[in-house]
């Protein structure tokens, strides 16, 4: 696109100075090479790069939301976070800590200085403000594995919908090409 707005076509009478790939390649064409090019590309950095462990991935991909063991692997971070002692040492360093914990639930709790622009363009986008995103709930893990479960009723009207879309699309297409 760059180069189509770099190089315009020129007025009628007057010599063709565009680039041979403008000329003469279609824009479906253009597309089908930019996509075969991407492919490629995609290809050869996945096997450059070294893959992604188990641990990494747990949750991350479809196949890796619901694993039973990372339920037990939440559970047990979980209750070792809640039954982990931190040490008090007496001092300057912990009364610092949560003067410093105090000044900055302090600042977030005051009014929003953001520009009134800012504020309406976050309204309309949707982006939460200050106080709301403090009272998002925590979701707990069960909770997630709970949800992200999908009944066989349902999975199976899902790929029912999903056939008759392929079927409908490649239809249309032939019909319309």
């Amino acid at each position: 696109m760059g180069i189509d707005l770099a190089y315009p076509a020129p007025d009628c009478g007057e010599p063709e100075t565009r680039l041979e790939v403008l000329l003469n390649v279609h824009y479906t064409y253009f597309g089908a090479l930019m996509i075969c090019v991407t492919s490629i590309a995609i290809i050869v950095i996945s096997l450059l790069t070294t893959p992604r462990t188990e641990e990494e991935l747990k949750g991350v991909t479809w196949f890796t939301r619901i694993r039973g063991d990372s339920l037990e692997d939440n559970l047990e971070m979980k209750n070792s976070k809640d039954n982990r002692e931190e040490p008090q040492s007496e001092g300057v360093n912990n009364d610092a800590e949560k003067q410093k914990d105090e000044s900055i639930e302090v600042m977030d709790d005051t009014s929003d200085d953001r520009p009134t622009w800012r504020r309406w363009l976050d309204q309309i986008c949707g982006m939460p403000s200050k106080s709301h995103s403090q009272d998002d709930p925590h979701i707990e893990p069960e909770m997630t594995q709970k949800y992200l479960k999908e009944s066989p009723k349902w999975k199976t009207v899902l790929n029912i919908n999903a056939a008759v879309g392929l079927i409908l699309t490649a239809f249309l297409y032939g019909f319309y090409h």
